[in-house]
């Protein structure tokens, strides 16, 4: 991305001098083309405008001449002659010779003298001279009468005169073109501006990207070109940034959350709601391989319906993603055998064309379970930048889980695998805190199996093993059904308290709540069939329950349970006592 970022900017600032050095370019060009203009226009408006007034004059003077050939002395040609003269501001003198260039007649603008005006001759007739700093262009023409040479008209013009037409033309040439160009100009930054701005608005843009200052989206322009693909590209990365960056964010904070929980259990719900959160899923499952690592149990998840799910590995997609190491996706759920966790088989229908994403749980590259999200809310698809945000995730699920299973090898019993007597009384007193904090029910169920020490004398010691551990497989599974995979409450906690002695604590729960456990518990225990080496052997439980009151302290709450079991076993056994029947008789 760093490299499509620093090609758009290198694009972008070459573009932007190409329109500079373009605009420059055209602005001079403007330039000298008015220019050569005007230089030529003046050139030609001089000549033609000179040439009119020439060709006027030798036709006026022409005509006086042929007068004068006549009458020399006629006063009134002289009169029209100088009125001439009094209103021209061109004309300086005027000179008429017979065919010998002897001057017969003159006339000038000041009145001077024949000698202070210049004179033609054969050899020269056409010249410009000065005249008292005045600079002078001399015309000299021939005049015939009656096909027949009689003399020659000599004009003078005064040249500042035209300098002067000249440089108010120009003036006023120069005026238009600097309004035109100012025109141009205004019209070309108008233009321009709307390929610059944007142009400059990515560089400036990325330069806070590549500085890590500020990552935002500039405004998009309609040009039907490169500059709008170019800032619809700039915006793309940038969305994409922006994307990741906040990515990176969520997956700080889910890490270090997911971290904090060391408790397996609670970790596994955790984990599940936390998937089903960022990919916005009606259904989550945390999958774990078992200690033969040939098969997956469901060990938590969200809104499931089948809470005993096993699955062979390579079986499902849950299994595919497990076997291959790789996420699997499927956009119909209903076709794998997955859709048992989330669905009734009478749902088949409900759950056509809905998603299914399994991630494997990885640590050092031994894949340990999967995640599995399904049936997306709104029907949007599942992207495949996604998926990598999710692995991310997972990746770091897979490692908080191997913390927690460490963790439950320290405070977990090596024979049944429940938590130890130590762990049990830490709990207790974070249940209690917990309870008197939210002000909700808690209780407390103390179970002992009966004739434990006549089972061990009769079938021995290993055999009293083999019932200890199924109790706890019994006792896990009858809390796991009902009560842990309800993420909304917090988990129920299954404890070896000594010898064949265990205690439950089930949090968010009241005598009515714990008596249904307790006696599901009770039935589950008496209808199982131990095996053993004669013959499947069948036991039974006792079991005492209290609630917790806020008057009590902890030990008076263990006390009060223990006294609850202590009665069942007094009055018969395989039997359920509630603390508060015992206290009221």
């Amino acid at each position: 991305m760093k490299k499509i970022l620093s090609n758009k900017i290198q694009k972008s600032r070459k573009l932007y001098k190409k329109i500079l050095y373009f605009v420059i370019f055209l602005f001079g060009f403007i330039l000298f083309i008015f220019s050569s203009v005007i230089y030529i226009r003046n050139l030609e408006s001089e000549n033609n405008y000179k040439n009119k007034l020439l060709e006027k004059d030798r036709t006026i003077f022409e005509f006086y001449f042929n007068e004068f050939f006549k009458n020399l002395k006629s006063k009134k040609i002289e009169h029209f002659i100088n009125d001439i003269f009094k209103r021209s501001e061109y004309l300086h003198h005027l000179i008429y010779y017979d065919i010998d260039f002897a001057v017969l007649k003159y006339f000038s603008k000041d009145n001077l003298k024949i000698d202070d005006l210049p004179k033609a001759s054969k050899s020269q007739k056409n010249f410009d001279t000065y005249v008292n700093t005045i600079l002078v262009s001399v015309y000299v023409f021939p005049v015939y009468f009656e096909d027949k040479l009689i003399g020659y008209i000599q004009i003078g013009y005064n040249a500042e005169y035209f300098k002067n037409i000249t440089i108010d033309n120009v003036k006023t040439i120069i005026v238009a073109v600097l309004l035109t160009l100012l025109f141009l100009i205004l019209l070309i930054s108008r233009m321009t501006n709307k390929i610059i701005a944007p142009i400059r608005q990515i560089v400036d843009s990325a330069e806070q990207v590549r500085n890590a200052k500020n990552i935002q989206k500039i405004e998009e322009i309609k040009t039907n070109d490169e500059i709008e693909e170019l800032v619809k590209s700039f915006n793309f990365i940038t969305t994409n940034l922006q994307d990741r960056i906040r990515d990176l964010s969520v997956i700080q904070s889910l890490a270090l959350e997911i971290n904090s929980e060391l408790e397996k259990d609670r970790l596994l719900n955790k984990i599940a709601k936390i998937f089903a959160d960022i990919g916005n899923c009606e259904y989550s499952a945390v999958l774990l391989l078992n200690e033969k690592k040939n098969a997956l149990s469901l060990a938590a998840g969200l809104n499931l319906i089948n809470h005993n799910y096993n699955v062979k590995l390579n079986e499902g997609v849950a299994g595919a993603a497990i076997f291959t190491g790789n996420y699997k996706l499927v956009n119909n759920i209903a076709r794998y055998p997955d859709y048992l966790m989330f669905y009734h088989p009478d749902e088949l229908k409900k759950s056509k064309d809905k998603e299914l994403l399994a991630l494997p749980l990885a640590v050092k590259d031994e894949v340990i379970g999967a995640v599995c999200l399904a049936a997306r809310k709104q029907n949007k698809k599942i992207e495949n930048y996604e998926i990598i945000f999710f692995q991310t995730i997972a990746n770091s699920a897979a490692i908080a889980i191997e913390n927690a299973n460490l963790y439950e090898l320290a405070i977990t019993d090596g024979l049944t695998k429940l938590y130890i007597h130590r762990y049990f009384q830490m709990k207790l007193d974070e249940e209690i805190n917990y309870l008197t904090a939210e002000e909700k029910s808690l209780c407390l169920i103390m179970l002992d199996i009966d004739y434990f020490k006549k089972l061990n004398d009769t079938y021995g010691h290993q055999q009293g093993d083999i019932v200890l551990k199924k109790v706890a497989e019994l006792l896990k599974k009858s809390v796991r059904i009902a009560d842990v995979h309800k993420i909304m409450r917090r988990a129920d906690t299954v404890a070896r308290y000594g010898g064949e002695e265990f205690a439950i604590i089930l949090p968010d729960t009241n005598y009515k709540g714990a008596a249904i456990v307790a006696e599901r518990i009770r039935h589950i225990i008496q209808e199982y069939e131990f095996p053993s080496a004669d013959k499947p052997l069948r036991i039974t439980v006792s079991l005492g329950i209290a609630e917790y009151d806020q008057k009590m302290t902890k030990s008076e709450f263990i006390e009060a349970a223990d006294k609850a079991l202590y009665y069942s076993k007094k009055t018969g056994r395989n039997k359920i006592t509630l603390y508060k029947d015992i206290v009221s008789k």
